[in-house]
C-alpha cells in the first residue's frame, strides 16, 4: 500500500525457506508464491531483493538510497497509518530508493478513500497464492 500510494516500485525482501532444516537459507519467490498469479495483480510494481546489485541498474539509482523509519508503537498489536500520513512522511523524498527500516508486519495503512482501499486490498488478496513449485531431484542410477 505504501509503494502504491507513493507511486513507487517495491523491492521485495529476501524470502527464507519454511522447512525446518533450511530456515536460514534463502528461497526463490517462485518456491513460496505462484508468480503468474502474483504478476497478474502486481506486474511492474515490484522487483526482487537483488535488484540493486544487478549490473544493469544505473549507478545513479544505486547511490540514491534513503533510509526512513516509521514512528509506530511496537508494543501494540497493530499500528495504523492513513494515506495522508504516508504522503506527509515520504511524499517529498526525492531519493530513487526509499528503504523503510521499520518492521511493517503489524502496520496497517488505510487509504483515505474506502472504495480505493477495498479495491487495493482485494487485488493484494488475489495476488497471494501459495506455490506448488518444487525443484526436480534427479535419481542417481548405478
Amino acid at each position: 500500500m505504501i509503494g502504491h500510494l507513493l507511486s513507487r516500485v517495491v523491492i521485495l525482501p529476501r524470502f527464507h525457506c519454511a522447512s525446518a532444516p533450511a530456515r536460514r537459507s534463502q528461497c526463490p519467490l517462485n518456491s513460496i508464491l505462484h508468480v503468474a498469479t502474483f504478476d497478474s495483480a502486481l506486474s511492474g510494481r515490484y522487483r526482487e531483493n537483488s535488484f540493486l546489485r544487478h549490473r544493469k541498474v544505473p549507478d545513479a539509482v544505486k547511490r540514491s538510497v534513503t533510509d526512513a523509519a516509521l514512528s509506530v508503537d511496537v508494543t501494540s498489536t497493530a499500528s495504523s497509518l492513513t494515506a495522508s500520513a504516508v504522503m506527509s512522511l515520504f511524499g517529498k523524498l526525492d531519493a530513487k530508493v526509499l528503504n523503510l527500516t521499520t518492521d511493517l508486519q503489524l502496520v496497517r495503512v488505510d487509504a483515505n478513500d474506502a472504495a480505493f482501499h477495498r479495491e487495493f486490498i482485494g487485488r493484494l488478496q488475489s495476488a497471494f497464492r501459495r506455490s506448488r513449485y518444487r525443484q526436480l531431484r534427479l535419481r542417481r542410477t548405478n
